[in-house]
C-alpha cells in the first residue's frame, strides 16, 4: 500500500512525514484525502497543502502515486472483486474478471490542474458525466462509462506492452489479495453461514508495481451509468 495515515487519531505522524516530504518536494508533495464511510469519490480531494487537510472527522490520507502507468496517456487503476466465503479458517476467492477505471483527461502533475477530479481520479461516478473526453471501444461499453474489462487491458499488455499479464501482474494482485485479508483476518466480523464480497482497488505503476489502494465493502455491481443510458 501506498503510505497511509487515520486521522484525527494518527496526525500527528502524518504531519511529521508531510513536513519531511515538503522540504524535499515542494509543491509536489502531493496526497489524496478521503473521506470515510462515503463512496462513489465524494468528498475525495488532491492535496499539497497542510492547511488543505481535514482532521475534525475521519479522514484517511494516503500518499498519491506519481508515476502511475498510463494507457495512452490515461491514469488507470483496477477492480478486483474478492469473494469471502469463510474468515476462520481464511477462505476467499479471487475473480478472473473485473474491470479497469479510467480517468477521462491525459495525466498531468501540474499543480495547476490538481484540482481536476478528471485527471487524478479514476471514479466511474464522477468521470461518466466528462462525455466530451471520453474514448472507449464499443465492445467494452456494456461494463459501463469509463469500464474497461479485464480481458481487454490483459489483452493490451500482453500484445501492445509486452508485459507478460499472468506472471507480471495477476501475480501480484493475488499476493495482496491474500496478504490484506490475512492483515484483517481477526478483525473482521462473520458469519459462518454467510459469505461476502469486497471491491480491491489497485493500482499499477510504472515499474509494474501493483499497490493497494483500498477495500471497498458492498461494491457496485451495477452496469448502468450516463452514457449507456445516452447509447441506448
Amino acid at each position: 500500500m501506498p503510505l497511509t495515515y487515520i486521522l484525527p487519531k494518527e496526525y500527528v505522524q502524518f504531519l511529521e512525514t508531510f513536513s519531511e516530504l515538503e522540504d524535499r518536494e515542494g509543491k509536489m508533495n502531493y496526497w489524496i484525502m478521503k473521506p470515510a464511510a462515503k463512496s462513489r469519490g465524494r468528498g475525495i480531494t488532491v492535496v499539497n497543502d497542510i492547511a488543505q487537510i481535514c482532521y475534525g472527522e475521519p479522514m484517511v490520507v494516503q500518499r498519491y502515486i506519481k508515476n502511475p502507468l498510463l494507457l495512452n496517456g490515461y491514469k488507470f487503476d483496477l477492480r478486483i472483486y474478492v469473494l469471502v466465503t469463510s474468515v476462520n479458517p481464511l477462505e476467499i476467492f479471487i475473480y478472473k474478471e473485473g474491470f479497469g477505471r479510467f480517468s477521462t483527461q491525459p495525466f498531468t502533475l501540474d499543480p495547476n490542474d490538481k484540482e481536476n477530479k478528471y485527471i487524478h481520479l479514476t471514479n466511474v461516478s464522477i468521470n461518466k458525466y466528462n462525455l466530451d473526453n471520453y474514448d472507449c471501444d464499443k465492445a467494452d461499453r456494456i461494463y459501463g462509462g469509463t469500464k474497461v474489462s479485464l480481458a481487454t487491458i490483459k489483452k493490451t499488455f500482453d500484445e501492445e506492452l509486452k508485459v507478460d499479464w499472468d506472471t507480471r501482474v495477476w501475480t501480484q494482485i493475488k499476493s495482496v489479495s491474500i496478504k490484506a485479508m490475512v492483515s484483517a483476518q481477526n478483525d473482521m466480523q462473520y458469519n459462518p453461514c454467510a459469505f461476502d464480497l469486497y471491491g480491491f482497488d489497485v493500482i499499477i505503476d510504472e515499474d509494474m508495481k501493483c499497490s493497494l489502494l483500498e477495500i471497498n465493502s458492498s461494491p457496485s455491481l451495477s452496469c448502468s451509468t450516463l452514457l449507456d443510458d445516452m447509447i441506448k
